[in-house]
């Protein structure tokens, strides 16, 4: 376990329209230590210079959050740092002083959960609610009690007391977390360093020290067409739920591992663009154009996004998608442009996936980290070579890549390295993830329900309730456990991708707009501006920080969001359901 981990994390607040620094939490040893961050110029960052100590890792969860409170106040005081940021990921800070290195790290990298799913499994503290909105109109001596989800025990303190308790524990759950995670890793000798940032860089130095069985060499011509046939996962809005019928949810987990076993193109990959010689049966990726109508098309194809639409689909895809289309579906017509046939394949992550596994029968918080690990390996394939890099100077670059910042300038600039990476296996994995997801869509429409909607492992679908199929295996791969919690939903509202609103059987609220949990509005109001009113816009808050197009400011702003803007499918009048594109 790396020496000297401790963890912080940031509270803010809403101030003249402004994401405003509140409060900070900082650990120190065994000590948790909280202190509101005054209205003085660089009072955070000196804060951090003063009682942050020398030589030690800090982790926030989301550093690129905290992390933009103390960022104007090292610029302007010329603080000397390095940082890892690349792509527009921020991995690591070191900042230095004559008398210290203080580290900060982003612990999401490492654990890529929000805090919130840590308990049960990778801590054994609960995250508190809070009621965030309070935050836009900050009345610190504020009752506790006024706010339905704060629990009771907390209901003799002001929002104040409260926010310092809130703030305390999710730097316990964050600390916990980590502490299990090295663990987990320590005690199944999963080797690391403390180089790597990711759970993808700590699985893949674990593969290549014990099997290292796969080729880190793929010529960039063959890449470049491989990655073409890279999708991701699937998330799509098939429907709403009608009244009277009961929605249930099915967790496919084990989808990324089940596929990693399997065998997988790892080497040797030709070109081939003779008609004659292609063959869609020889395992391969393969530039197609094919024909063919469903209401439920397998294939991708990316324009702006990416679409799984019916009629014509043009792109790269890996062998197996394709051979599934041909075999399932009436074709109208096909034809094979080009490829590139993978000479060797093999189940090249069977012995890392199998490893993991007998360390994930062991517990719960272990199978939670294995979960991780496996995951993470796959998109640590999918690593690109030419990764870019975040400068910042106070003279202003020659590059078409510069943006100014107060009196500074912030350029992008590609960083070149030789990456440890394999795009044919990632491909490859997702395509197969894909065809068990469609797979599992099939089970579930043969059993007589109907699909709302997916996202890349996970299934929400309707069935009438005199249809029995909880708690029991259908087709293949569906299997509705209502012991786990959250598999009955008493009423749903899906939007767009990332985004949908659900009533769980306590009546809890979960919603996401946009990929965002969000407390406000309600359910209700949600439900009734998507059936009701189309033309009325919801408005949510969004905390904007670093974005793509170099954007620093961290004010809070009301976002409008139209809640039938979704365009990957077609929706029906009443919007109860959705139809592919043609």
């Amino acid at each position: 376990m790396p020496k000297h981990i401790e963890v912080f994390d940031v509270e803010t607040i809403v101030v003249n329209s402004r994401l405003t620094p509140y409060s900070i939490c900082y650990t120190d040893n065994d000590k948790y230590i909280y202190t509101i961050i005054e209205n003085k110029e660089h009072f955070l960052l000196n804060l951090i210079l003063n009682n942050f100590k020398d030589n030690t890792i800090y982790y926030a969860h989301n550093l690129l959050f905290d992390f933009t409170f103390i960022f104007k106040s090292i610029l302007d005081l010329k603080v000397e740092y390095n940082w890892l940021f690349l792509n527009y990921q921020l991995y690591e800070v070191v900042i230095i002083t004559p008398n210290k290195k203080i580290t900060l790290r982003c612990s999401v990298k490492l654990i890529p959960i929000s805090l919130k799913k840590f308990y049960p499994s990778v801590s054994s503290i609960k995250k508190l609610f809070f009621p965030y909105e309070v935050l836009e109109e900050w009345c610190p001596e504020k009752k506790t009690n006024l706010f339905i989800g704060i629990e009771e025990k907390y209901h003799n303190m002001s929002i104040e007391e409260y926010l310092k308790i809130y703030c305390i524990n999710d730097c316990a759950i964050l600390l916990d977390g980590l502490n299990n995670f090295y663990k987990v890793l320590t005690d199944n000798k999963i080797f690391y360093k403390n180089d790597k940032f990711t759970s993808g860089s700590i699985a893949l130095a674990y593969y290549i020290k014990n099997w290292n069985k796969i080729s880190f060499n793929i010529n960039s011509e063959a890449k470049t067409a491989i990655r073409k046939s890279y999708y991701g996962g699937r998330c799509e809005v098939f429907g709403n739920p009608l009244p009277e019928r009961k929605i249930l949810y099915f967790n496919f987990k084990e989808i990324y591992k089940q596929c990693m076993v399997e065998s997988l193109p790892y080497d040797d990959f030709t070109y081939l663009n003779d008609k004659k010689l292609l063959n869609i049966k020889i395992p391969g990726f393969y530039n197609i154009t094919i024909n063919y109508d469903t209401d439920l098309p397998l294939l991708p194809e990316r324009f702006t996004n990416v679409y799984f639409k019916t009629g014509n689909v043009s792109g790269w895809f890996w062998h197996e998608e394709v051979e599934f289309c041909l075999n399932n579906f009436k074709i109208n017509s096909f034809v094979i442009h080009e490829g590139y046939i993978s000479n060797k394949n093999g189940a090249v992550l069977s012995e890392f996936i199998n490893e993991l596994h007998k360390v994930g029968e062991k517990n719960s918080t272990n199978e939670q980290i294995v979960n991780i690990l496996i995951n993470s390996l796959h998109t640590r394939l999918l690593l690109k070579d030419d990764l870019y890099n975040i400068i910042i100077s106070d003279k202003q670059s020659v590059s078409k890549n510069c943006d100014k910042y107060g009196n500074f300038f912030i350029t992008k600039r590609e960083k070149f390295k030789i990456t440890k990476s394999n795009v044919a296996i990632s491909s490859a994995i997702s395509s197969k993830v894909r065809i068990k997801l469609y797979q599992a869509y099939l089970d579930i429409i043969n059993s007589g329900g109907r699909l709302l909607y997916s996202d890349t492992d996970g299934i929400f679908a309707e069935y009438k309730y005199e249809v029995t199929v909880e708690n029991k295996l259908i087709g293949k791969y569906v299997f509705f456990d209502t012991n786990k919690p959250n598999t009955v939903i008493k009423d749903a509202v899906f939007i767009d991708l990332k985004s949908y609103a659900l009533l769980l059987q306590n009546n809890d609220e979960f919603i996401k707009i946009d990929g965002t949990v969000i407390t406000s509005p309600s359910f209700n109001e949600i439900k009734k501006i998507f059936f009701s009113n189309p033309h009325k816009k919801l408005v949510v808050d969004s905390f904007p920080t670093f974005k793509n197009d170099f954007t620093t400011e961290s004010t809070s702003q009301r976002r409008i969001i139209d809640l039938h803007k979704y365009n990957r499918r077609v929706w029906s009048q009443d919007f109860y359901y959705t139809k592919p594109l043609n």
